[in-house]
C-alpha cells in the first residue's frame, strides 16, 4: 500500500500527514511521486501510520521499481498527443469549411462574374491534406516514428 493509500485512508490531505508527521508538505509530495525519502521521513511516516519502517522502504522500493508503470504513463502521453493532434486536424476541417462557404457566398453574391474562391479553397485544402496525411501517419515527416528511431540510433552509442 502506498503512501498515498495510506494517507487517504485515514481521509487525510497531504497538509495533515505533513503536520502530524513533523515532515514537510513537499516531502510527502516527492514521496507520492514515487521519489525516494530518507530514513528520518520514513521513520515519522512509519509513527504516524502505526508500521514498520521495512515495510514502508520495501514499499518504496517496490514503486521505483515498477517499469510497467513507467511505461503505462508513456503510452497514456502518446495516445494523448495523439488524441490532441486528432483533436487539432478535426477542428483544422472545420474551419475551413466554414471560412470556405462564407467566402464562397461573399464571391457568389459580390462579383458572379469572376470567381476566385477556388483559388483560397484549392491552396487552403492543399494545406489541409498535408496536415492530415501528418495527423494519419501516412508521411513521416520527422513524425514521432522518425523520432523514436532518433532516439533509438543515439542511444546506441
Amino acid at each position: 500500500m502506498s503512501i498515498a493509500d495510506r494517507r487517504l485512508e485515514k481521509a487525510w490531505s497531504q497538509e495533515d500527514l505533513a503536520e502530524i508527521s513533523g515532515i514537510s508538505v513537499r516531502t510527502i509530495q516527492r514521496a507520492e511521486n514515487g521519489q525516494k525519502l530518507g530514513l528520518e521521513s520514513l521513520k515519522a511516516l512509519a509513527a504516524v501510520f502505526e508500521t514498520d519502517v521495512s515495510t514502508l522502504i520495501q514499499e518504496q522500493h517496490r514503486m521505483t521499481q515498477s517499469p510497467s508503470t513507467t511505461a503505462l504513463e508513456d503510452k497514456e502521453r502518446r495516445v494523448i498527443a495523439e488524441i490532441r493532434r486528432l483533436k487539432g486536424f478535426y477542428r483544422h476541417i472545420l474551419v475551413f469549411v466554414i471560412v470556405i462557404s462564407v467566402l464562397a457566398v461573399n464571391d457568389f453574391m459580390r462579383s458572379p462574374d469572376d470567381i476566385w474562391i477556388h483559388y483560397v479553397a484549392l491552396a487552403w485544402g492543399a494545406g489541409l491534406v498535408f496536415h492530415g496525411t501528418l495527423v494519419f501517419g501516412k508521411v513521416a515527416l520527422f513524425g514521432s516514428d522518425w523520432e523514436q528511431r532518433e532516439f533509438e540510433k543515439r542511444m546506441q552509442r
